[in-house]
């Protein structure tokens, strides 16, 4: 639990340690990075940062979508997309009103009811979207569709976390801009065998 988290990077720091809260992309992205921060400022305890590469920039690329581009967006929103269903905090309808692109962390369970939302917003059902699993990794794994039919298809697969979902015209470049899944050992497994001594 975070609030675990948090006192044991004071108690360790407090016994003198040098401490490392070692993070996937950026800590200040959806990473609980800020509300560390303040417990420790809170604790008297000096902290630094150090920012990443976070997710949603890093795994769009490694999926051939740029986020903006000239012709397509110029706007790009992140969005914590898991809702708990008494506490609504993303407006759906100003995202779906907006004309840029759409980053949806922590999608993949709710990813039809996301969907839906953004449609009752206003966004058209034809807009592309993307489900990216495993991004970056050798098991990378990239579905498109649209805003109406990602959904579906991505229960289809039976796609499960982790991932994330892009929604925007931008989209519509991966066909051109797949890089990563057409290199030539991409999803390959490499053994080297040798003597245990070397």
């Amino acid at each position: 639990r975070q609030e675990d988290i948090n006192a044991l990077l004071i108690e360790r720091a407090r016994a003198g340690a040098v401490v490392v809260r070692l993070k996937g992309g950026d800590p200040f992205l959806f990473g609980r990075g800020g509300e560390e921060a303040e417990e420790l400022e809170r604790a008297g305890i000096a902290w630094e940062v150090v920012p990443g590469v976070t997710s949603g920039i890093a795994v769009p690329a490694y999926a051939g979508i740029p986020l903006t581009h000239r012709d397509y967006a110029s706007t790009v929103a992140f969005v914590a997309a898991y809702e708990y269903q008494d506490e609504p905090s993303v407006r759906w309808q100003e995202l779906a009103r907006s004309a840029g692109t759409l980053v949806l962390f922590m999608t993949s369970r709710q990813l039809a009811h996301n969907m839906q939302a953004l449609q009752a917003g206003g966004l058209p059902g034809d807009t592309p979207a993307a489900v990216i699993r495993w991004g970056t990794k050798a098991r990378q794994e990239t579905l498109v569709g649209t805003v109406a039919t990602i959904a579906a298809l991505a229960a289809e697969r039976g796609l499960q976390p982790p991932a994330l979902a892009v929604v925007g015209q931008v989209v519509g470049l991966r066909d051109r801009l797949a890089w990563f899944e057409r290199k030539p050992l991409f999803g390959r497994r490499i053994v080297v065998t040798r003597a245990r001594a070397q």
